[in-house]
């Protein structure tokens, strides 16, 4: 991703998130402070970032700082147009985030599930877990639930 796609990606995220959608500063920031973890396609995107495993940012959180000890990869945002759901791509960005894990030593994957994409964490191994900030999962909307999974050494 480049600074150049943001206005792709906002648009991409109002479509795909409408009311869950982030400010413009927030994708801007993430690109700044991660490359390496923001992806872009013609249908798509997808943003993730260090953190520590249970302290996920709230939504549309600007001047969240990657902890230098962090111990995870926050899987931040994957929004894909609808006429690409179902096709392997989020399958295809999401191993391309896990290598980016790898190459940053982080131990663990992490994200928010918003509701009704719990299952399609869960077969990417993804579970529930409790230990979370609660005010990082409320901005989400009812039923979203933070997920991890520890990545194989």
């Amino acid at each position: 991703m480049r600074l150049s796609d943001l206005p792709d990606v906002k648009r991409i995220s109002d479509i795909v998130h409408c009311n869950l959608t982030e400010a413009d500063a927030v994708f801007a920031e993430r690109l700044r402070m991660f490359p390496q973890g923001c992806f872009m396609t013609d249908d798509g995107y997808a943003v993730a970032h260090p953190a520590h495993l249970g302290v996920p940012p709230e939504l549309d959180e600007l001047s969240y700082v990657c902890p230098p000890d962090a111990n995870a990869l926050h899987v931040h945002d994957v929004a894909l147009l609808p006429h690409k759901q179902g096709a392997g791509l989020g399958s295809a960005v999401h191993s391309m985030m896990l290598a980016v894990a790898r190459r940053e030593n982080l131990r663990h994957a992490t994200l928010i599930a918003v509701a009704g994409k719990h299952s399609y964490w869960e077969r990417h191994g993804y579970r529930h877990a409790s230990a979370v900030r609660p005010a990082s999962v409320s901005g989400y909307g009812v039923g979203a639930a933070y997920m991890a999974r520890t990545l194989p050494e």
